[in-house]
């Protein structure tokens, strides 16, 4: 099975086998730019570049594997969600916006104004700026002539399988960040195109993950080597698709992808809206099942921040394994607590509201050169707080969908970049008083489209039963009582600045 995965940083082809063991990945950095028409406030990407970058993945990968093309039995997508491409009549890309273009800002009022309460109880997102709908409105007003030539809008996952297969679908997972989806009825809202007078022709029609959509074209398999006529089949965006490969199957477990971002998950059997806009609520991949998401937002920004400032320090380039290998040696001679040293660097607590706010970013610690301060803080406090400083924004997020759904998770499925460190990992168990289950594959967004893709030729009769067969459990952490404790009394410290930081 072959998966690409369209992350927020990197794009990666990865190729696993039937028994969703990892055969090789090949992974290409991602680069944003700003959008000649508004400035540096959004940002674009070549959609050419992209889908060249793509191409000399599945290239190097065969090329470096010598697996015959033919053995490849199906291949399918998943990527960032937020991301979308509007096309031409020619299926060319007009515009290509990441996760990252908050250009939306500018329409925020129009949507707010026209639908009034009614946009979140229909969607289950807010704040409106990073959707689709967002970004359309955006053009009609300041850019009529590029969004008259605007055919069909795609999210980025969809769009990879286009340009694979030349079929044109949306899947709901990464649908439901658009603006533009009935959440409950996992459909395109009449209403919301309706009210902003929008062709419902621009929208694809929905797919579901699992289903072949089509085949590998041949001059698609001429730009990249793959076999003519290989399945394409359809998966969803990243953060569903990694609970997918994380092995989160029922609401006695909590999904944590502590990635870029870290989103908390709860999966559920009804289309839940929190009345007081605190959650998301996005499809799941499987019909019949949604997800409710806190997003602790900045989580693998802070650590790549942290290993940029490394580099610049030590002069060499450091690998991300070096990094939270020296991160875990050093962090792990301080005291849970950090020695009252926190750190405020932007995760943060999900509030739909003030989703935008801007807080500032801050170490708090004691004042080293005070005659009170017995024993000032080092620099291993400072890295333990930036691990703490995640958890801790986790720790709350988590206690936010506790009150507002009846549910006592046995574990924890973590998954993402952030499980390379063991002490971060351990920090989770023992803050959350919650044993943390670690897959064996940590790419798990890449893992979750290869089960879709698995699925969609009948090698497994469901993705659950896929999910049964393939996921393994590599490592396991079990809360540490003593530190427990004391993990309560610094999150409980910890949440009582976070509150102030608006004020500063």
């Amino acid at each position: 099975m072959l998966a690409l995965d369209g992350g927020t940083g990197t794009v990666r082809a990865v190729l696993f086998d039937l028994g969703g063991k990892r055969i090789h990945r090949e992974k290409k950095e991602r680069h944003y730019s700003p959008d000649p028409l508004i400035g540096d406030f959004a940002c674009i990407f070549s959609a050419d570049d992209f889908w060249a970058s793509i191409c000399r993945l599945l290239r190097e990968t065969l090329q470096k594997t010598g697996i015959p093309p033919k053995a490849i039995r199906a291949i399918s997508a998943t990527g960032q969600r937020f991301s979308y491409l509007f096309l031409d009549e020619n299926g060319e890309a007009l515009y290509a916006g990441p996760n990252l273009d908050t250009r939306g800002a500018f329409t925020r009022a129009d949507i707010e104004a026209q639908l009034d309460q009614d946009y979140y109880p229909l969607t289950g997102q807010w704040p409106v700026l990073t959707s689709a709908l967002s970004r359309l409105l955006w053009f009609r007003e300041e850019a009529p002539d590029t969004f008259s030539r605007i055919r069909t809008l795609m999210t980025l996952n969809d769009w990879i399988l286009y340009k694979l297969c030349g079929v044109k679908c949306s899947e709901v997972t990464a649908a439901s960040g658009s603006g533009l989806l009935d959440v409950a009825a996992r459909q395109w809202s009449d209403r919301i195109l309706k009210t902003f007078d929008l062709e419902t022709n621009l929208l694809p029609s929905l797919a579901q993950a699992g289903g072949v959509i089509g085949e590998v074209l041949p001059e698609v398999a001429a730009e990249t080597g793959l076999h003519p006529g290989t399945p394409v089949v359809v998966s969803g965006a990243d953060t569903q698709c990694a609970l997918l490969g994380a092995g989160v199957q029922g609401e006695n477990q909590l999904g944590i992808v502590a990635g870029t971002t870290a989103p908390v998950c709860l999966l559920m059997d009804t289309a839940y809206v929190h009345p007081e806009k605190r959650f998301w609520t996005s499809c799941h991949l499987e019909s019949g099942r949604w997800i409710l998401e806190a997003n602790s937002q900045w989580a693998g920004y802070v650590v790549q921040w942290l290993k940029d400032s490394l580099i610049t320090l030590h002069g060499r380039p450091w690998t991300d394994l070096e990094m939270y290998e020296w991160i875990d040696r050093q962090a792990a001679d301080a005291s849970p607590g950090s020695h009252d040293t926190f750190a405020f660097l932007g995760p943060a607590i999900m509030d739909e509201k003030n989703f935008v706010s801007l807080r500032p970013g801050l170490f708090y610690f004691p004042p080293p050169v005070h005659p009170l301060t017995a024993s000032p803080a080092q620099g291993t406090h400072f890295l333990r707080a930036i691990l703490e400083n995640i958890v801790f924004a986790l720790r709350a997020n988590h206690e936010l969908l506790l009150g507002a759904r009846s549910f006592e998770p046995e574990q924890i499925c973590l998954t993402g970049g952030l499980t390379n460190s063991r002490l971060f990992c351990q920090i989770l168990s023992d803050c959350m008083d919650l044993p943390v289950s670690v897959g064996r594959i940590r790419e798990a967004s890449a893992l979750g489209a290869a089960i879709c893709a698995a699925t969609g030729i009948g090698a497994f009769p469901s993705m659950q039963g896929a999910q049964e067969e393939i996921i393994e459990r590599e490592e396991w952490f079990e809360p540490v009582r003593e530190h427990t404790d004391a993990y309560q009394s610094a999150y409980t410290r910890w949440r009582e600045i976070y509150e102030k930081l608006d004020q500063l």
